[in-house]
């Protein structure tokens, strides 16, 4: 069993699918993680991957898991490794990271409460099991991503600020195919 599942939707974006995958494999510690990639095969889109969540879980194995938009990628190949140094400590629930998009760090502090447009798919990493317990909370809109981490603070999670830029966007796609 992984440590880490990188959990990775896709849908007709064949070369930023290969860039993300090439970063999963660059990782120094690749025993430490599995790569889940979900395919949309009917073609929902970005809203449907949030729906879709509850319908994959048991492919997610890790202890924790990172969900990873198939246009980003793992901009550290060390990221693996220095995640698992920094939970094997105290085990947090929700780790909150800096992910770069279209050149904006989000979040660029962790002082407070989430806030959306700070929170996105690519910048936080959860417990498996709370992933699981809570995959219903994913939401219904754009914001399924905010919706997951809003609800999962308002229950009094344990969150973690890690001060690492761990994740980047190849290019803000919404999306949409290539």
């Amino acid at each position: 069993m992984a440590f880490l599942t990188i959990y990775t939707p896709t849908y007709k974006r064949p070369k930023a699918l290969a860039v993300c995958k090439q970063s999963v494999l660059d990782q120094t510690r690749r025993s430490f993680i599995e790569h889940v990639i979900i395919p949309d095969e009917v073609g929902i889109g970005i809203d449907g991957v949030y729906r879709d969540v509850p319908n994959h879980l048991d492919k997610v194995n890790g202890d924790y898991v990172l969900f990873l938009s198939d246009d980003d990628y793992l901009c550290d190949p060390e990221l693996a490794h220095k995640f698992y140094k920094l939970a094997i400590d105290d085990y947090p629930d929700v780790v909150i990271f800096k992910a770069e998009k279209a050149g904006r760090v989000l979040p660029d502090i962790w002082n407070s409460k989430p806030k959306c447009g700070h929170i996105d798919l690519s910048n936080f990493i959860v417990r498996s099991d709370i992933w699981k317990a809570h995959a219903d909370k994913w939401g219904q809109r754009y914001e399924g991503d905010y919706d997951f981490i809003r609800a999962l603070w308002d229950m009094g999670y344990k969150f973690k600020w890690w001060d690492f830029l761990g994740v980047k966007a190849q290019r803000i796609s919404r999306g949409k195919p290539e």
